[in-house]
């Protein structure tokens, strides 16, 4: 495979992985809540049959009604937050430079990974910035190979990490208008670092360094220049 088809293989793998972890997702608030309004049906109908042979007890049990009704409010909550963050992470196509805010682009990364961590039992977070306008800096990149540069590094924590874990990411600035991703604990020296991982790294903009005693791994992310001008009418 020449590079250019190796660099076009690994961006489309890397959307189809978190479309199928996000679809995994909504199947399951699906699930739930045909689960509860089956039980909800259930309820009514019980109701009913009571009601009809005039039985004691023929009435609705409305706690348990009002229990089931609050997990499909849930169930909807909880889907309409997914479908906020695969919204945004469709739209990081749309321009090939744009701004970047990189502590939010971690909390979006932590989203879409969260469903890898939890099947090994790993928790994973972002840590709170510090305080102050300079703890959320802001700089001119590629917004989704800034994603799928930290999503080879959390994957790989993820992938190291035993179960009861925390992975965390950290945002910080850097100097030059750069900023900085920390990823700890992280497996030092062992993938994702090959060839292709440092191609990505390449057109990102970015650097990476690895400290063996922290059992952490820190990218420095460079701007890139000019944003590209918003389409017309956008």
């Amino acid at each position: 495979m020449n590079p250019a088809d190796a660099e076009l293989y690994d961006g489309l793998a890397f959307i189809g992985a978190v479309n199928a972890s996000i679809s995994h997702e909504l199947k399951n608030v699906f699930a739930i809540a045909s689960e509860t309004s089956g039980l909800m049906g259930d309820l009514v109908e019980l109701a009913q049959e009571a009601a009809a042979a005039r039985t004691e007890g023929g009435g609705l049990d409305m706690d348990r009604f009002a229990v089931l009704c609050r997990r499909i409010n849930e169930q909807m909550r909880r889907g309409n937050g997914i479908l906020k963050t695969m919204n945004r992470f469709a739209h990081s196509v749309d321009e090939p430079l744009a701004e970047v805010d990189p502590a939010d682009t971690a909390e979006l990364m932590v989203r879409l990974c969260a469903r890898f961590a939890a099947m090994r039992g790993v928790k994973l977070e972002c840590a709170a910035p510090p305080d102050g306008a300079a703890a959320r800096p802001a700089l001119t990149a590629s917004p989704f190979d800034l994603e799928h540069l930290l999503y080879r590094c959390l994957r790989a924590a993820i992938a190291a990490a035993g179960d009861g874990d925390t992975v965390t990411v950290s945002t910080r600035p850097g100097a030059d208008g750069a900023a900085l991703w920390t990823v700890a604990p992280y497996p030092v020296g062992s993938p994702p670092f090959g060839e292709r991982t440092a191609a990505l790294l390449a057109r990102a903009g970015a650097a990476a360094a690895e400290d063996a005693a922290a059992r952490s791994l820190t990218l420095t992310l460079r701007p890139a220049g000019p944003a590209a001008p918003a389409a017309p009418g956008a």
